[in-house]
C-alpha cells in the first residue's frame, strides 16, 4: 500500500469513528475537566490568552496557558459560523488523525518497519482498550494531545540523534510550539523526558568506547534543550518563573507527599499488572463502576477477556520472534519502564519507588495517577510489538485460509474488542448534551446590561459534581455559558477562604454586600439544578436587601445588585477596618454592621503593618478620584487625583506577581485586602498615573 493510500484509509477510518460519535448533532460531555469549554471556543481561548485566568476573581494560569494556540485556531471555525458540536467533532478528528499518521511515520520512517507493520501498528495505537478509555472516553484534551504528539516527538528525536541534521532539531522545537497543548499537564513532561532519555542512554551504551560520538551526543542533547527552550520561551519561561517564585507553595507541596502517596494507593487498585497487560482499568471495565456504561458489561464476560488475552499473546509473540529488530532494546526498555511506573503502588516495589520520588522530588506528585498518563510509555511499544506479532502470524498463514484468518483477526481485534469506538456507544446518551436556549437568552440579557461578575445559586463550596435537569454533570459550567466573569468555587486558597463562608450567611438580609465586595452585580437563581438542590428556606433571597428581581428566562431568574454596593475592578478607599478573620468580617457585613461603601477591611497583621492606617481612617473616600482603563487581563492604567493617602484596591485575587507602579517605581506596600483582593498603600498626592500589571517577563 502506498503512503497516499494509507492517508486515505486513515482519513476514512477516523472520519467514520468521529461521525458515529457526533451523528446525533449533540455535544459530548461526560463530567471531565473540560466541562463545556467547547460551547464557545472564542470565549475559552480568551480565558487562556494570558498567564492570568480571568474567571471569577482570577487565578494564575501556569500550565493551561499552552492551550491558547489550539483554542484560537478552533475559534476561527466559530467565527466562520460552524455549529459548536461540529467544531468539537473537527477538533477530535484532527487529534485522532494526527495520532494515527504520526504513529505510522514513527514505525515506517523512524523504526524502519514495513508498510504493513506500520499500518497495523498505527491503527492499533488508536483502536485498543487503553486509547478507548484513558484517551477518548476520559474526554480530556490533556490526554488526547500527548497521545497524538508522542509518536511524532520520538520520531523527530530519533532522527536528530541518528542523523544530526539541524533541521530535525528545528522540527522538534517547532512541533513543541504547534502541539503546546500536549504540555498542559506536568505529568506528561515525565513521559517526554523518559522516551528521549532512554533512547539517548541506549545510544550512549552502544557507543561508549567512541569518545567522539559521545561528545556529539552530549552536544546534541544540550542544543536540544537550548533551542527548544528559546523557541518555546513564550510558555516555558512563565511556567519556570511562577514555579520558582512560588517556593512556599512547593515547600508545602513537599510536606504533603504522604497525602499524594495515599492518593496513589487509592487509585492503584484499579490498574494492577494484569489490567495493564490487557490495557484495561477496573474503573472503566468493572461491572457496576460509575464510569462504565451498560454496553461495557461485555467487558466482564469470558469472551471479552479471551480477546484481550489474544492481543497479549500476539504482543508476546512479537517480542519473542522479533528480538533482532533494530530498536528492540529501546522498545523493550520503554515497555518495562512504562509497566513499572504505570502500575502505581502495586507489587513489585511500587510503594517503595513512589515513596522515594514523591518525598525527594515534589514535582513528581503529578504522577499520582500514573496509568492514565504515563501509560502512554507502555502503550506505544505495546502497539509496535503487537504489529510485529500480527505480521508474523500473517506471514505464517498464507493462501485462502490465511486471508480468512487475517480478516477474522482484524475484525476481532480492531473491531469487536473496541466496538464502542465504532458505534458511538463510547459516549452513551447520558454523555450527550444540548444547551437549553434560555442560557443564551440570559447571557445576551446580561451582556446588554454590561454585567461585571455573576454569582450563581444554589451555591456549592465542595469539590463535587453539579447536576442539571438538562443532563449536564460536572464541575461548575458557568464560565462556559456566560461571557461575564462568574464567581464560583476556585482552586485558589486566597479566594476560597472568602467564598466557602458565603453559604453561612445566605439567610442574612445584607448578604448581597458580601457579593458586591467581590464585584458581583448580578445573581442568577438556577431552578434547573438538581444537585445541589435549591433550598429557599436557607437562601432567603426574597428578604435580601439592595437587590432587584430583573428578568426570568425559563428556570433562570436574574437579580441585579444596587450599584452603590458593587465594587469596580479598581477602586480606592481612605479608611480601613480591622477584623480578626474573614469570617468575622463577613458576619459584620452580611448583618449590616460594616458598610462596604465607606471602607475596606484587613486582618490584624496587615492593619498593624500599614503605618498610615490611623491617618486613613480619618479621611473621606471622596478625597480620591480614580479613572482606570483595562488594557488586558494583566494590565491596567489608573489616572489618579488624590489629596490624601489612600489604599488602591485591585478587586482580583491577591497574588504577589501583581505590581502597582508610579513613575516606573514599584509600590512596596502590597497586601491582602477584603479577604481576597490586592491592596497597595499609596502616599502620593496630586494628579498622576498608576500602572498595574501582572509581572511575568523580566523586561516588564
Amino acid at each position: 500500500m502506498k503512503t497516499r493510500s494509507f492517508l486515505l484509509l486513515a482519513f476514512f477510518v477516523t472520519f467514520i469513528i468521529i461521525f458515529s460519535w457526533f451523528s446525533t448533532k449533540t455535544f459530548v460531555s461526560n463530567n471531565s475537566e473540560e466541562n463545556l469549554s467547547f460551547v464557545n471556543f472564542e470565549r475559552t481561548a480568551k480565558y487562556f490568552s494570558s498567564s492570568w485566568y480571568p474567571s471569577g476573581t482570577g487565578s494564575v494560569n501556569i500550565f493551561e496557558f499552552v492551550r491558547f494556540p489550539y483554542l484560537t485556531f478552533l475559534s476561527l471555525f466559530q467565527k466562520a459560523g460552524f455549529a459548536p458540536f461540529l467544531i468539537q467533532a473537527l477538533s477530535y478528528w484532527i487529534i485522532m488523525f494526527s495520532g494515527v499518521v504520526f504513529m505510522y511515520l514513527l514505525l515506517y520512517k523512524g523504526f524502519g518497519q514495513s508498510k504493513l507493520i506500520s499500518i497495523l501498528g498505527s491503527f492499533f495505537y488508536l483502536l485498543n482498550l487503553y486509547s478507548m478509555t484513558q484517551v477518548w472516553k476520559r474526554n480530556i484534551y490533556q490526554g488526547m494531545f500527548p497521545w497524538a504528539y508522542l509518536p511524532l516527538f520520538i520520531f523527530l528525536w530519533i532522527k536528530w540523534l541518528d542523523e544530526g541534521k539541524i533541521y530535525w532539531l528545528i522540527f522538534i522545537a517547532a512541533s513543541m510550539t504547534v502541539f503546546s497543548h500536549a504540555f498542559s499537564h506536568p505529568a506528561y513532561l515525565f513521559v517526554y523526558l523518559t522516551v528521549a532519555g532512554i533512547y539517548a542512554l541506549i545510544k550512549f551504551i552502544q557507543n561508549r568506547k567512541n569518545k567522539t560520538y559521545l561528545l556529539k551526543l552530549l552536544l546534541k542533547c544540550i542544543f536540544t534543550v537550548i533551542v527548544t527552550v528559546l523557541v518555546n520561551t513564550w510558555w516555558i519561561y512563565p511556567l519556570i518563573h511562577k514555579s520558582t517564585a512560588q517556593g512556599a507553595t512547593l515547600a508545602k507541596f513537599s510536606e504533603e507527599w504522604r497525602i499524594h502517596r495515599e492518593s496513589l494507593i487509592g487509585v492503584s487498585k484499579y490498574f494492577g499488572t494484569t489490567d495493564i497487560l490487557m490495557l484495561r482499568q477496573k474503573a472503566f471495565f468493572e461491572k457496576g463502576s460509575s464510569l462504565s456504561t451498560g454496553w461495557f458489561e461485555f467487558y466482564n464476560n469470558f469472551f471479552s477477556y479471551l480477546i484481550s488475552l489474544v492481543v497479549l499473546a500476539i504482543v508476546i509473540l512479537g517480542i519473542v520472534k522479533e528480538k533482532t529488530q533494530k530498536n528492540f532494546k529501546y522498545l523493550i526498555s520503554l515497555l518495562l519502564i512504562g509497566w513499572f511506573v504505570s502500575k502505581g503502588s502495586n507489587f513489585p516495589l511500587g510503594y517503595q519507588f513512589f515513596s522515594v520520588i514523591f518525598s525527594t522530588f515534589p514535582f513528581s506528585a503529578a504522577l499520582r495517577n500514573p496509568y492514565e498518563k504515563f501509560g502512554l510509555v507502555f502503550l506505544l511499544p505495546y502497539s509496535v510489538f503487537f504489529a510485529l506479532g500480527l505480521n508474523y502470524i500473517f506471514k505464517k498463514f498464507t493462501g485462502k485460509s490465511g486471508r480468512v484468518l487475517r480478516v477474522f483477526l482484524i475484525v476481532l481485534l480492531y473491531g469487536i474488542l473496541v466496538y464502542p469506538m465504532w458505534n458511538g456507544r463510547i459516549f452513551p446518551s447520558k454523555d450527550r448534551l444540548t444547551i437549553p436556549p434560555y442560557y443564551t437568552q440570559a447571557n445576551d440579557y446580561l451582556n446588554s446590561n454590561s454585567s461585571q461578575r455573576i454569582f450563581h445559586l444554589p451555591v456549592s463550596v465542595q469539590a463535587e459534581l453539579l447536576k442539571y435537569s438538562w443532563g449536564y454533570i460536572g464541575q461548575d459550567p458557568a464560565e462556559n455559558l456566560f461571557d461575564s466573569q462568574n464567581v464560583s468555587r476556585s482552586t485558589v486558597p486566597t479566594f476560597n477562604n472568602y467564598y466557602i463562608l458565603i453559604p453561612k450567611y445566605l439567610s442574612q438580609n445584607f448578604l448581597p454586600r458580601t457579593l458586591g465586595l467581590l464585584g458581583v452585580d448580578h445573581i442568577i437563581l438556577h431552578r434547573d439544578m438538581i444537585y445541589p438542590q435549591l433550598d429557599l428556606n436557607t437562601v432567603k433571597i426574597d428578604q435580601w436587601r439592595e437587590i432587584t428581581k430583573d428578568a426570568e428566562f425559563g428556570p433562570l431568574t436574574v437579580y441585579t445588585l444596587e450599584k452603590s454596593i458593587v465594587k469596580p475592578e479598581i477602586f480606592a478607599v481612605t479608611s480601613l477596618a480591622e477584623f480578626d478573620s474573614i469570617d468575622q468580617a463577613l458576619n459584620s457585613i452580611s448583618s449590616g454592621g460594616f458598610d462596604t461603601t465607606e471602607a475596606a477591611f484587613v486582618d490584624t497583621e496587615n492593619y498593624q503593618s500599614i503605618g498610615s492606617s490611623g491617618e486613613l481612617s480619618q479621611n473621606s473616600d471622596s478625597s480620591v478620584d480614580l479613572v482606570f482603563e483595562k488594557k488586558s487581563p494583566t494590565r491596567f492604567k489608573v489616572q489618579v487625583g488624590a489629596r490624601t493617602p489612600f489604599v488602591l484596591v485591585l478587586n482580583d485575587t491577591y497574588n504577589g506577581f501583581w505590581q502597582a507602579r508610579i513613575d516606573n517605581q514599584v509600590v512596596d506596600k502590597h497586601f491582602l485586602v477584603n479577604g481576597f483582593a490586592n491592596g497597595w498603600l499609596i502616599d502620593n498626592k496630586g494628579d498622576y498615573t498608576i500602572d498595574i500589571l501582572f509581572k511575568i517577563w523580566p523586561w516588564e
